[in-house]
């Protein structure tokens, strides 16, 4: 109720909070609170919230939601709601390191082991909002990207788990996404960042049998092209030494 009533901000960041803290790792208390509407209650404050002026409000919302999606039942509770429509529109807009760190893992955790919520993410505009914040985060000056490390780590391994269902890897060809994400792992300085990318380039690697197929039917392996092995190549070696 205070959630949805309250007009007092530190109110608000305290209910999401509590809400967050009580489904943590318990599939009882978070069952009952998505009984009594409580997903309902983060998006609509999330909605109201302003992301230059409320971060903390947007940051405790999104890590009740992450904290709720912890089991496939939750996740297409939460999957069915305004949820996923919400944490994009957060992706897309926010600025702050810490409200776009929380968004990125609450989209990470509704889509975890649901691949209905993988196509509702993709639909909804993910991949290429997630693919903005790793570009513009991962390289530039250290101290820039040493503060929106976990952000674009967060993006990149969402992104790696979007992209497990692979009707999605046209959406992320559609916006150049195996060739900037071949950039940043070409030259990032930020290992969390490399390792991020190079996880969602292994998983646009080809399998030999769908390298067979490519083959045979003429298509291209994109990810090939734009030398994905050159990046996992360096993320070995910088990253996994």
């Amino acid at each position: 109720e205070n959630v949805y009533n309250s007009e007092d901000a530190f109110v608000i960041e305290g209910a999401a909070r509590a809400l967050g803290n009580v489904a943590h790792h318990n599939t009882y208390c978070a069952a009952k609170v998505l009984e009594h509407h409580g997903c309902a209650g983060i998006c609509s404050a999330i909605g109201c919230a302003d992301p230059a002026q409320d971060p903390e409000i947007l940051e405790s919302c999104l890590i009740a939601l992450a904290n709720l999606a912890h089991n496939e039942m939750n996740q297409a509770s939460i999957g069915a709601s305004d949820a996923i429509a919400v944490v994009v529109s957060v992706v897309r807009a926010a600025r702050h390191p810490a409200v776009l760190s929380a968004a990125a893992r609450a989209l990470g955790a509704i889509s975890w082991r649901s691949y209905i919520n993988k196509t509702r993410f993709a639909e909804a505009g993910a991949i290429p909002a997630l693919l903005n914040v790793a570009t513009e985060f991962a390289v530039g000056r250290p101290e820039v990207t040493a503060q929106y490390a976990a952000a674009v780590e967060g993006s990149l391994h969402a992104l790696a788990s979007l992209m497990l269902q692979r009707q999605n890897h046209l959406l992320l060809s559609d916006c150049d996404g195996p060739r900037r994400l071949v950039s940043v792992c070409d030259n990032t300085e930020e290992m969390r960042a490399l390792d991020g990318g190079a996880m969602v380039i292994a998983t646009l690697a080809p399998t030999p049998e769908q390298r067979w197929d490519a083959y045979a039917e003429g298509r291209r392996i994109e990810v090939e092209e734009v030398h994905g092995l050159r990046a996992l190549v360096r993320a070995r070696q910088w990253v996994y030494g």
